[in-house]
């Protein structure tokens, strides 16, 4: 067991003893960040009262203590996503077969060097492909500040919450498809903050339907799907099915964290979906709620997918899509 050592201070004028295992370093540190906020709150309480000051302190330590754990949360999914892909491109044949002693794989465009000590071309995201070169750096960070920008609004709104809203897009979506030809159409299994808009495949007879599954780098889709299984993002994914050529597909239905009324997608950084559909010919519909469908310019390369609808709980929105 730690031997306690007791310390007394004072903060904003009265007395204090502190028994701890910590030592006398960390100690005034603490003390002098919490006298910090006590200054700071009883210079804004108007009635002067100490209780009033301690409570404002505290919950301005509390919100300094929430946010910092968002930050952290999120840059440890980030760190995750980046694990799974990897992770993902390790599985696939082309790397489990290597003969032994070579000390790189390729992907096509992709080289990852096994070589600490020199320059690696191994890339820090799966996002980043020669069209993510250092000229487009500065769009990548305004891309990652509107990202967190967008989950921090989705967690404080919760509007995947909301049944109403959820039926309301269900009904456009379903509304929407019945107007499209025949044929078949990709989909996705939404994450637990995207729309649940499934159930409208039941309502859609003239209409087949493919799920993606991440491969390797690639974005493959299935159709006559029995089962899903958890995929290295924990998305459901295909477990079985027949693999469809995507130039196959009528349209699409594509998840992203936000879209422009234009048509611009803010994907979650990994590439998959502008990679998968860079030629498709079809229609493309993004789904999402109101609240991600924003009046700002989202930050735009040249390799990023345009929508040609955009479907949210408020109706359907035709994008103006460039030529």
């Amino acid at each position: 067991m730690d031997k306690k050592a007791s310390f007394e201070f004072l903060i904003a004028g009265m007395p204090y003893r502190l028994k701890t295992s910590h030592d006398g370093v960390l100690v005034q540190e603490l003390v002098q960040l919490v006298t910090s906020k006590m200054d700071q709150a009883m210079a804004a309480t108007k009635s002067g009262s100490y209780q009033n000051a301690a409570v404002l302190a505290a919950l301005n330590l509390a919100e300094e203590l929430v946010l910092l754990k968002k930050r952290a949360s999120r840059e440890l999914e980030r760190l995750e996503e980046k694990h799974c892909v990897w992770l993902s491109i390790l599985k696939t044949p082309e790397t489990r077969n290597l003969p032994s002693g070579r000390n790189h794989i390729r992907f096509g465009v992709f080289q990852m060097n096994f070589q600490p000590q020199s320059k690696s071309s191994l890339k820090d995201s799966p996002e980043d492909s020669p069209e993510n070169s250092s000229g487009n750096r500065s769009g990548n960070r305004s891309k990652e500040i509107m990202r967190n920008r967008i989950r921090d609004l989705l967690a404080q709104e919760k509007p995947y919450l909301n049944s109403q809203y959820q039926g309301d897009l269900r009904d456009h979506l379903q509304t929407f498809m019945r107007s499209q030809q025949g044929g078949c159409w990709g989909g996705f299994q939404p994450l637990n903050q995207e729309p649940g808009w499934t159930a409208v495949c039941e309502n859609l007879p003239h209409l087949t339907w493919a799920f993606p599954k991440i491969e390797g780098m690639k974005l493959n889709f299935f159709r006559n799907v029995r089962s899903f299984v958890k995929g290295p993002f924990h998305i459901l994914e295909p477990a079985d099915g027949e693999l469809v050529p995507v130039q196959e597909l009528s349209g699409c239905l594509v998840p992203g964290l936000a879209f422009s009324r234009g048509g611009v997608r803010l994907g979650r950084g990994r590439g998959f979906y502008d990679r998968a559909l860079e030629l498709f010919a079809g229609v493309r519909v993004g789904v999402c709620f109101s609240i991600q469908f924003v009046e700002t310019e989202i930050p735009e390369e040249p390799h990023d997918l345009r929508m040609n609808y955009v479907v949210t709980e408020k109706g359907v929105f035709e994008s103006r899509v460039k030529e």
